[in-house]
């Protein structure tokens, strides 16, 4: 599907230098996200560095380094995790703990509901793609394609992308997700996801396993 922008709608995406992300809010007070990531535990942290920015729908994309560097003769990477504030929510996506320094259990994930409409909305998701398409097929689409609160019709255009898109990491997901095991549309979708590599094969015979477990379609 070609990708579209809707200039009513006024998204504005601001990619904003990690000096600049401080965000006080009155004097001494940091922003909703700094006092989360404050929360978190996160050793040696960096500042937040904010991603993408979407006014209009009140959704923020952030990530923020910690812990000590790894890897150093290749260069060096950090621990990092990958944020989401969406109205006055926050949680993590996805945290890279590298050197498992970190509780899982202490950490705050994003957990999706069918209120957060702004997550849902097709502009959000076009703009997110087009700006940045590894945080959309990595840890915007890994977190709602395993939840069940993630509207039926979002799964299933989720499951639609990755004909054009090979995307493994996302179908497997979206086959350990309840909803999608008893649907039958979907899992027809992945049943027919086509073979260009063997990325898909698995996917196949397992969706294939849960639609023959569903018997026949009666309507």
């Amino acid at each position: 599907m070609p990708k579209r922008y809707l200039s009513a709608f006024a998204i504005a995406l601001l990619l904003v230098a990690p000096a600049c992300l401080g965000n006080i809010l009155g004097p001494g007070k940091p922003s909703p996200i700094t006092a989360f990531v404050n929360g978190q535990g996160l050793p040696d942290r960096q500042p937040v560095q904010i991603t993408i920015r979407i006014d209009d729908l009140e959704v923020i994309f952030f990530k923020v380094k910690f812990g000590s560097l790894n890897d150093i003769p290749s260069g060096g990477f950090y621990s990092i995790g990958y944020g989401l504030k969406c109205r006055s929510k926050i949680g993590w996506m996805q945290v890279n703990d590298y050197k498992h320094i970190l509780d899982p259990q202490s950490l705050t994930y994003y957990d999706p509901e069918i209120t957060d409409t702004p997550l849902f909305n097709e502009i959000m998701w076009s703009q997110l793609e087009t700006t940045d398409e590894w945080l959309f097929w990595g840890p915007f689409l890994l977190m709602l394609s395993s939840d069940s609160d993630t509207p039926t019709l979002k799964l299933l255009t989720i499951a639609y992308k990755m004909r054009t898109y090979i995307a493994d990491w996302i179908a497997w997901n979206l086959l350990d997700n309840p909803v999608v095991q008893v649907n039958r549309e979907i899992l027809t979708v992945l049943v027919t996801l086509p073979g260009p590599s063997n990325s898909y094969i698995g996917v196949r015979e397992r969706a294939q396993e849960l639609l023959s477990a569903l018997g026949p379609d009666t309507k």
